[in-house]
């Protein structure tokens, strides 16, 4: 299958995923046909909510080239923390509930969940970034606990204490304090843009929208 054509279908799966329909996730599980295709969904998400995000880097003027790696490295982030989750959902049902499902059809269907990503782009939004990506995780973890109960057989109850607990469990290791994350981050966001410290998103956004209205009205004023 070519990549368009790929493309393609992973967008139709993220439909179904978008619209919490069981029987997507169902097609993914141990189906080589659909191999690949949940991680488009998931790159395609990424990209969409890391563009959203990019108003912080034009906020802090990085270079194109520092763009473009702070897109990949977020990218790898964004891979990297999804293994995780579908890590820690795989590890709860095995150890609690007794459960077992091979571990790719797991990260298969964390990797769909993430379809709501789709709209991430639209946290840019001056004044609305935040409800956005509230909703967007939620529509996320609604997402999840579908395809935890098609992959498990689990009711709606075992599959949310299967992705709350590995939510959680996520939480509370990247917050360790033998595990220095934020001083990670700050590293990182330092070596990608060249900039010291990171500004927070929202804020950004509406600073920007609140510059580019200052400058709209004073070029009426002028036009007068």
């Amino acid at each position: 299958m070519s990549l368009p054509l790929m493309i393609i279908a992973a967008l139709a799966l993220a439909r179904g995923a978008l619209q919490l329909e069981p029987a997507v996730f169902a097609a993914v599980l141990d189906n080589p046909l659909a191999q690949g295709l949940p991680l488009i969904v998931l790159i395609l998400g990424g990209l969409s909510d890391i563009l959203g995000q990019s108003v912080v880097l034009l906020a802090n003027r990085v270079s194109p080239l520092r763009f473009v790696i702070s897109i990949i490295a977020a990218v790898i982030v964004l891979a990297v923390s999804v293994g995780f989750w579908a890590a820690t959902i795989w590890i709860t049902a095995a150890l609690f509930l007794r459960s077992d499902q091979s571990f790719i059809n797991i990260l298969r269907v964390v990797e769909l969940s993430y379809a709501p990503l789709l709209f991430g782009i639209f946290i840019f939004l001056p004044y609305l970034g935040n409800i956005i990506f509230r909703v967007l995780r939620i529509w996320i973890l609604l997402a999840l606990v579908v395809g935890v109960q098609v992959a498990y057989s689990f009711n709606f109850w075992q599959a949310l204490l299967c992705c709350v607990l590995g939510w959680i469990a996520y939480e509370l290791i990247t917050r360790l304090p033998v595990l220095p994350i934020e001083g990670l981050s700050r590293w990182w966001w330092r070596i990608t843009t060249g900039t010291p410290e990171p500004l927070d998103i929202q804020a950004a956004a509406d600073r920007l929208a609140e510059r580019t209205g200052l400058r709209i009205g004073r070029a009426q004023k002028r036009s007068r």
